[in-house]
């Protein structure tokens, strides 16, 4: 491009005449020259820039292309959103329906609520007239079973003791009275209605009727042996031989409570520990039975028909151990005096020595006929001693088992170096009679 500038101004200063106005051409030419050597390097930076450009364009065009997919996207996501929109506004006015529904079931049923409520009262009301009925209800049907419960065992009672008396023998006497002892209406009392009769009311009656009903019977509370014979006398063996006696009943009847099952025995030697208690200033009233009192009160009769009981026993236990093979015993109290007047006329000072027959007794008689009597003899003296009252032990019947001989039995025993199982439970139950004897028989 320079070159033909050059080629220009040399055609152009030959058609000129000037001097000047060549000299005046040659400094444009050069201005010329010098501005196009500027256009160069301008033109050079315009052709860097227009690729920058280009780059920049190209750039340009691919963010434009990314930002029209990104916009597609955003269009079809506004879509969905709005279409999501649409459903949710339907959503929104369904709920709105179901809110209006709502609200008007939730005035019904604060309607219905007071409804109830209003039902809830009166029935309340019923309620309470019920319980009022019911209780009295209960009431009746308590105080019914109360008294068919006294009347029933007051019967059987009563019935029973009049048999007692009118018995001809005295085994037929020691059952009747076993009978009459599980009578009691305390035998059979139950914690149900006890706002009627309470146990320690109907121990109080119990106490109150054997100690009354004994009182016929009694000719003279000194005598209090072993060996009398009349029917008065054995009626009173009866009695107190059985005072040990419960009903099966007051065992399972009294599970679940605070009370204990008692037998006439206990209630009699408790009943004078107490009153004792109480008349020395050791018992508070309130723990004071009243059952406890009527004990109290007949006291005399309390003491006369524990030490009867301790030495029937004695005389109980030697008329069966002392029967024939049979078991053949012509009366407990009437063998009991013969062995008496035998050994006074024969012996003199009680010195004839007898073996008691238990070759043909069995395991369990011996044991619950003989040892529990001897047992329950020693039982009943130990109470009334601990209670500082005198026993006044029959001699006779302790002289009597002083002078048993078991020489024959421990003989036998002592010979088995390899007893069986039933030959040791023979020395076994010998043994325990041995020692249910030495104990009667100690002062």
């Amino acid at each position: 491009m320079r070159f033909a500038t050059l080629i220009l101004v040399a055609g152009t200063a030959a058609s000129l005449t000037s001097c000047g106005k060549l000299n005046h051409m040659q400094d444009q030419t050069d201005h010329m020259a010098a501005t196009t050597d500027h256009m160069s390097v301008t033109t050079d930076g315009m052709a860097k820039t227009t690729e920058g450009m280009s780059k920049t364009t190209n750039d340009m065009a691919k963010t434009t292309n990314h930002m029209s997919e990104t916009t597609d996207d955003m269009a079809t996501t506004t879509k969905k959103m709005a279409v999501t929109t649409e459903q949710m506004a339907d959503i929104t006015n369904h709920m709105s329906e179901t809110t209006d529904g709502m609200s008007e079931t939730t005035v019904k049923m604060s309607e219905t609520t007071n409804h109830m409520s209003e039902t809830t009262d009166k029935m309340a009301t019923t309620t309470e007239k019920m319980s009022v009925t019911t209780d009295h209800m209960n009431e009746t049907t308590c105080t019914m079973y109360a008294s068919l419960r006294q009347g029933n065992t007051k019967l059987s009672r009563d019935t029973d003791m009049k048999a007692i008396r009118d018995a001809k023998n005295i085994t037929e006497k020691l059952e009747l009275a076993a009978k009459y002892m599980q009578g009691f209406e305390y035998q059979v009392w139950s914690p149900v209605c006890v706002s009627i009769a309470s146990r320690e009311t109907v121990i109080e009656q119990a106490a109150t009727e054997l100690l009354t009903a004994i009182q016929p019977l009694i000719h003279d509370r000194e005598k209090v042996g072993a060996t009398q014979t009349s029917s008065d006398a054995e009626s009173l063996y009866a009695i107190a031989a059985t005072l040990h006696r419960t009903n099966p009943l007051q065992e399972s009847l009294l599970k679940g409570t605070n009370e204990k099952p008692m037998t006439l025995e206990e209630i009699l030697v408790q009943g004078i520990a107490l009153d004792k208690k109480k008349n020395a200033g050791q018992l508070a009233s309130a723990a004071y039975p009243t059952w406890a009192g009527v004990v109290g009160k007949y006291e005399k009769d309390a003491e006369f028909i524990l030490r009867l009981r301790a030495n029937f026993l004695m005389g109980y236990a030697y008329a069966v151990a002392d029967s024939d093979d049979f078991g053949n015993a012509p009366g407990t109290m009437k063998k009991a005096k013969r062995v008496f007047e035998t050994t006074t006329i024969v012996g003199g000072w009680f010195g004839a020595k007898w073996t008691p027959n238990l070759s043909k007794r069995s395991i369990t008689e011996i044991r619950e006929r003989i040892v529990v009597s001897l047992e329950m003899s020693a039982a009943t003296r130990a109470s009334l001693k601990a209670l500082g009252i005198d026993p006044m032990v029959d001699q006779t019947m302790v002289k009597i088992w002083k002078n048993a001989d078991f020489t024959k039995y421990t003989n036998q025993s002592a010979k088995l170096k390899k007893p069986t199982s039933a030959e040791q439970l023979q020395i076994d139950t010998l043994k325990a009679l041995v020692a249910a004897r030495d104990k009667v028989i100690q002062k």
